[in-house]
């Protein structure tokens, strides 16, 4: 053992602890201990944020698909989506890459968005199970849905089109719906949003 280690030892064993400073420690140790929660106060907390888990989660069962190709299929022009943007729930919402269905396995209401981008305003059709449930025709001033609004554009951006054709709605869908789009117009691009409610 070298002189240094040998010194440190004996210095060690100088200081070594006397009653007060155990008695001290333990209460810092009890102190410690009694800042942590119960079980009970645990579980409590972990319930809680179950509940905003699942209150948040149920916010955010949505999908999003995107049209890059600019081709449409079939007599019909049904748009197909070439990329899911966002799934978060596979289950629900069943893609297939260029198909032009999209399935939402669970009955109940539904946000519905779309748009659609090009030159010149096209006619869209969104259909559930093949019948169409709203149009946006190829106007700049009018949306015809089967109960509401208008869409107006306030004129060309030097950019180009970037506003495009959008619509957000709510619909109430039966089991197993397919949702598609019909798009009639110049190439362009698109999306389709589908958000359960």
């Amino acid at each position: 053992m070298s002189a240094l280690h040998l010194q440190e030892s004996l210095s060690a064993l100088k200081r070594k602890a006397d009653v007060e400073d155990v008695n001290r420690s333990l209460v810092e140790v009890n102190r410690e201990l009694s800042l942590r929660p119960t079980l009970a106060e645990l579980n409590r907390v972990v319930g809680e944020q179950s509940l905003i888990m699942e209150s948040l989660c149920s916010e955010h069962l949505l999908g999003r698909w995107i049209w890059k190709s600019g081709k449409t299929k079939g007599d019909k022009h049904a748009v197909p989506w070439n990329v899911q943007n966002i799934n978060t729930n596979p289950d629900n919402f069943v893609w297939e890459r260029d198909r032009a269905v999209i399935t939402c396995t669970a009955p109940g209401l539904y946000e519905v968005t779309f748009g659609f981008y090009s030159r010149r305003k096209p006619a869209v059709q969104l259909l559930v199970n093949g019948e169409p449930v709203l149009s946006a025709v190829n106007s700049a001033t009018y949306a015809v849905h089967h109960s509401s609004g208008r869409l107006a554009a306030v004129g060309p951006h030097s950019a180009g089109n970037v506003s495009g054709l959008t619509l957000i709605d709510f619909l109430a869908l039966p089991p197993k719906a397919r949702v598609s789009c019909t798009y009639q117009g110049e190439e362009g691009e698109g999306f389709l949003g589908l958000r359960k409610m």
